[in-house]
């Protein structure tokens, strides 16, 4: 509420001259200052989490890398009496682990902020490690199933 300076009545706003007196209202002074600008700040990420993000996405290559071989051996294995079920094995003792540290540790690292695309590329090359094992092993029992029959 502003007041008019000589008789003290009550002016609306926008008036330029009191309607008791008749005296001037000196205009409100307006500063014009720039609105503040919001800047996007990222997040401030340690060397640690951006390094488990690149060690999860080398072993999650790893895996898909072991799981593949292992697919490849247990395919070819399939004629080899009980072979594919030995390559199978073989291949998932690493292919296993290097997929499921590989997305654990990707994951930690994601959750520590980091939102490169070697922690994200880690996490899914985790995933598909492990179904690429997967495929693999059970080309491997059907291997062994299949040795079974000659017997």
């Amino acid at each position: 509420m502003t007041f008019c300076s000589q008789c003290g009545n009550q002016l609306a706003s926008g008036d330029k001259f009191c309607r008791s007196c008749g005296a001037s209202v000196p205009e409100a002074t307006v500063q014009n200052t720039p609105a503040p600008v919001m800047v996007k700040a990222e997040p401030v990420v340690s060397g640690k989490i951006k390094a488990l993000g690149f060690v999860g996405m080398g072993l999650g290559i790893g895996g898909v890398a072991m799981g593949s071989l292992g697919l490849l051996y247990s395919l070819i294995g399939l004629n080899l009496v009980g072979m594919g079920f030995v390559w199978a094995m073989i291949f998932g003792l690493f292919s296993v682990p290097l997929s499921i540290v590989g997305r654990i540790l990707s994951n930690k690292s994601i959750e520590g902020g980091n939102t490169s695309g070697a922690a994200s590329a880690g996490a899914k090359l985790g995933i598909a490690g492990l179904i690429v094992s997967a495929v693999m092993l059970f080309f491997g029992f059907i291997s062994l199933i299949s040795c079974s029959a000659y017997y």
